[in-house]
């Protein structure tokens, strides 16, 4: 036959990966292929990145039952003094 253009797709190790071969003389233009694939792939990459998580606000860990660390330290503080008795 007469093959002017062949184009290899395979995936390997997590990559998706592209080869184009191709006869110059016969296809000229084979580099505007290879940009379109290369520009097809990027907008399908952008497609697929996944949108930042929004943001949590820091939970009150008073609501949770959780002192705050200085009542913490206050605490620990206090009942290692001895007492006055």
């Amino acid at each position: 036959g007469s093959i002017r253009i062949v184009v290899a797709i395979f995936s390997y190790d997590g990559g998706l990966y592209f080869g184009v071969t191709g006869d110059y003389d016969g296809a000229p233009d084979i580099d505007v292929l290879t940009r379109g694939i290369e520009r097809g792939m990027d907008e399908l990459l952008a497609l697929a990145e996944p949108e930042p998580a929004p943001r949590k606000r820091a939970a009150d860990p008073r609501k949770n039952g959780h002192r705050p660390q200085a009542a913490k330290k206050r605490l620990k503080r206090s009942a290692a003094r001895p007492s006055s008795r």
